[in-house]
């Protein structure tokens, strides 16, 4: 392996996690559809059917995901308030977080 094959392989892994950093006004933009126009073929929902589809997973969430996203089992669903980043409790930003974790390779795609 050569020095540029390294170099190759840590800028892929940047541009890849990079999708992980997103501010609040982006996030809710994506789910406005600011950003469906760059959809590829690869992916057929919309920012917001995915984060509804996430939604209704997250009322299921089983003990050890709920101990594993917010760090408490008997954590109860609570649908966040998008309106205005301030009104985000820890809770809001972790549920938030895990959503944008399962889906920045496809931000970083896009």
């Amino acid at each position: 392996m050569t020095a540029k094959d390294v170099a190759v392989l840590i800028m892929s892994i940047i541009l890849h996690d990079i999708g992980m950093h997103t501010e609040f006004a982006t996030f809710v933009a994506l789910l406005d559809g600011h950003y469906d126009a760059h959809k590829t073929c690869l992916d057929s929902k919309t920012w917001l059917e995915l984060w509804e589809d996430y939604l209704a997973e997250a009322k299921r969430f089983s003990s050890q995901q709920r101990r594993n996203i917010f760090g408490n089992e008997f954590q109860p669903y609570n649908e966040p308030d998008l309106t205005n980043k301030d009104n985000l409790t820890g809770y809001d930003k972790k549920l938030i977080g895990e959503f944008i974790r399962r889906h920045h390779s496809r931000l970083a795609h896009e």
